[in-house]
């Protein structure tokens, strides 16, 4: 079945498919090759949780991990929402630099058998997109894609310093002249 299928039938609430055309524009095509393969999966910033039911709908042998700082939704409702899902949950800062936030990290990074998709779907600013990639980027399997959503004209050029990124230009329904791109960095 394909993803725009499930969120028919399903009514997941996400916008991946909505306000944003991730699903239609590059989901189907980009995770097709890892559909029927024993994959990881790691999404970074879950809000309510929606996109994580359809990922697990859609890939036939996954591992779900999802992780946010929860300050808009709190941990246990997103559980709730998920508990029919098989999602490990974890509150993790993907980019700060305090100490807290390192110290995350690095207790997550200790349970991390690595990753062969990682969707960035966090804070949707330069500093944090580009902090968050380098951070985990070292969690990636060999053959994995690295997804960066909610990219705005003003970071291109701060993040064309990754390695192999590559820019889609997709179509979005929220922004002035339908100006929102994904980029994935594939390892």
């Amino acid at each position: 079945m394909k993803l725009i299928d499930i969120l028919k039938a399903k009514r997941y609430d996400t916008d991946k498919h909505t306000v944003h055309q991730y699903i239609q524009e590059y989901y189907e095509n980009a995770f097709s090759k890892y559909k029927n393969k024993s994959i990881s999966l790691l999404e970074i910033g879950v809000l309510h949780g929606e996109s994580l039911k359809l990922w697990h709908d859609y890939f036939t042998d996954i591992e779900l991990y999802g992780i946010d700082i929860f300050k808009r939704v709190d941990k246990k409702s997103v559980e709730t929402n998920l508990a029919k899902y098989n999602v490990r949950l974890d509150i993790v800062d993907s980019f700060n630099d305090d100490w807290q936030s390192v110290e995350q990290r690095l207790n997550y990074s200790k349970t991390c058998k690595g990753f062969d998709i990682i969707i960035d779907d966090g804070l949707h600013t330069t500093e944090s997109q580009f902090k968050t990639f380098y951070n985990f980027q070292p969690y990636m399997n060999k053959g994995s894609l690295y997804v960066i959503e909610d990219i705005r004209d003003s970071s291109i050029q701060h993040l064309s310093t990754i390695d192999n990124i590559q820019f889609h230009h997709l179509n979005d329904r929220r922004h002035p002249a339908g100006k929102q791109y994904i980029a994935e960095i594939k390892f």
